[in-house]
């Protein structure tokens, strides 16, 4: 039986809401593409990737546009996705790593139907 730690779990359910939030909320355009990224290479380092396989930009009119490498595994793009919302929900944070360790905590942390719930997300929010 897999042993649980309930502080953890809950910092990840409100942090899951959070993300949640941003995408229910009717003020805030999120549109996400998938197109190769053309800097870094991407290396596979045990379960994640190390290069740039993801990227939130804001264009003109203020729709926050995520961008996710097409050549990785469907599960790796719902983890890309999960760390650019938590650039979103963290945008007072200018540097990558803590978002990176955020993220390295959290995705475990997630039941197997949060995962889905902002995979599904993620491909509603896919620009046609």
């Amino acid at each position: 039986m897999k042993k649980t730690n309930k502080r953890r779990d809950k910092l990840a359910d409100w942090i899951f809401c959070r993300l949640m939030d941003i995408l229910n909320d009717q003020n805030r355009e999120i549109v996400v593409v998938f197109k190769r990224l053309a800097r870094g290479g991407l290396e596979k380092d045990g379960k994640t990737y190390n290069g740039q396989i993801g990227q939130k930009d804001i264009v003109d009119d203020g729709t926050q546009l995520i961008t996710i490498d097409p050549q990785i595994s469907k599960r790796s793009k719902m983890r890309v996705f999960c760390h650019e919302l938590l650039h979103i929900l963290f945008e007072d944070i200018d540097d990558e790593k803590p978002i990176e360790n955020l993220e390295h905590l959290l995705w475990p942390q997630l039941s197997e139907s949060q995962k889905q719930m902002l995979g599904d997300y993620m491909y509603s929010l896919v620009k046609k």
